[in-house]
């Protein structure tokens, strides 16, 4: 081989490096911007859960509870009690006036 053939080889050689580093740049750069694309949609729909769930976290802050519940249901007993004694001193009082009245009928 003569030193012609062998800078020829050389040159050629050198070309199919420079073209297949250009390929592998290329494909680089599209699945560099593959995964920014992935990337971008990803964190929209991580700031979607977000804000969901800071809606559902005040939700769960602001809705009844069983403690809630708990002291409603005492809270009514408590009035429905009281409502009876009312109810038990109205009669009282009524059942009083009849007798007064009956008495002031008889004399």
């Amino acid at each position: 081989m003569s030193y012609y053939e062998i800078i020829i080889a050389c040159v050629a050689m050198t070309n199919l490096m420079l073209t297949l580093l250009s390929l592998r740049a290329s494909h680089t750069k599209a699945a560099t911007a593959r995964l920014d694309a992935m990337e971008t949609r990803l964190h929209g729909r991580l700031t979607a859960h977000d804000e969901e769930l800071a809606v559902l976290t005040a939700a769960v802050k602001a809705a009844v509870s069983q403690d809630h519940l708990a002291k409603m249901y005492r809270d009514i007993n408590t009035l429905s009690a009281q409502v009876h004694v009312l109810v038990g001193e109205q009669r009282q009082m009524n059942d009083n006036l009849r007798q007064l009245l009956a008495q002031q009928l008889r004399h």
